[in-house]
């Protein structure tokens, strides 16, 4: 049970800097770091429940707060990088500034 759950979660997060890592499209390199944020967060609550520490569900909530935060912020800055650029391909992207 918590060998599959270690590997899941290790081929979520492979999956996830993969897709980081190799995309060009900013949409992909943000769903590709929500991935790894959910196998953290998987690997989290696993390791929460079979230690029985309450702590780990307490850090679950943070770690959503802060992974809804990081969307808002990326979404604003993909729409603002849009409506200069007309395209959202990170290596053709001069500078956010002017």
């Amino acid at each position: 049970m918590i060998n599959t759950v270690y590997l899941i979660t290790a081929v979520l997060f492979s999956i996830g800097l993969y897709g980081a890592i190799s995309r060009k499209n900013f949409l992909i390199i943000l769903m590709s770091l929500e991935i790894m944020f959910n196998a953290s967060l998987l690997l989290l609550l696993t390791a929460s429940s079979i230690y029985n520490n309450p702590d780990g569900i307490s850090f679950f909530f943070i770690i959503i707060a802060v992974a809804a935060c990081e969307v808002a912020l990326g979404l604003s800055i993909a729409i603002a990088i849009f409506r200069k650029e007309r395209h959202l391909d990170i290596s053709k992207i001069k500078q956010m500034t002017n």
